[in-house]
């Protein structure tokens, strides 16, 4: 067996290095993306582009809309977030909020959501908003129609209310279109701002 030169084994040496850096750098790549679905998955507002960071530590006050507590019709909560450039992000800023609660306040306004319920995703698709949830939004209906309409309409009216380029809100349940929540509204379709439900104040 003739013995190797130099140059051979600098080769040997060098290939060796570059399949290793090749290596390394797939097994970091997987390890960054499954960190990143599980920061999402796991309920985190922030994508890891920078356009749907926040601009800075501003904040914008936008009208959030929940249930009164007399169950018929829905009230404006004013709540500060922070501000994005974005019109997705900011979109999904309030929406995250929203799903959070009224908080407390005067007067005292109802809480819709579970406490697991969980945005998945937000699309923007020409006019129209596609805000995708977890099953939970079913979780605090109990059967009547009005708390299911106002339960729909939290979020629809409060969206394009605060977002005049948005025209309409389709609900998805889990990646997939549902007809109802509990058999009263159509949800299989996007919905439009409906004022008859808003009131100034109690």
């Amino acid at each position: 067996m003739t013995p190797l030169t130099g140059k051979q084994k600098l080769f040997i040496l060098l290939g060796g290095a570059v399949c290793v850096s090749f290596i390394v750098g797939i097994l970091l790549a997987r390890i960054w993306l499954g960190n990143d679905r599980e920061e999402q998955k796991g309920g985190s507002i922030y994508a890891s582009t920078e356009e749907t960071r926040p601009v800075s530590t501003e904040k914008i006050t936008y009208d959030f809309f929940f249930p009164s507590y007399s169950g018929d019709y829905l009230l404006p909560r004013r709540i500060e977030v922070a501000k994005f450039n974005e019109l997705k992000a900011q979109v999904r800023e309030v929406v995250v909020t929203l799903l959070q609660g009224p908080g407390e306040g005067s007067p005292p306004l109802v809480n819709p959501f579970s406490e697991k319920i969980r945005l998945n995703e937000i699309f923007l698709v020409n006019n129209v908003v596609v805000i995708d949830v977890n099953s939970a939004l079913r979780d605090k209906i109990n059967g009547g129609s009005t708390q299911e309409i106002l339960t729909v309409y939290t979020i629809v009216d409060t969206v394009l209310y605060n977002f005049s380029a948005l025209q309409g809100v389709q609900i998805l349940l889990d990646g997939k279109e549902c007809e109802t929540l509990a058999g009263h509204i159509d949800i299989g379709r996007p919905l439009f701002m409906d004022s008859r439900w808003m009131r100034a104040r109690e």
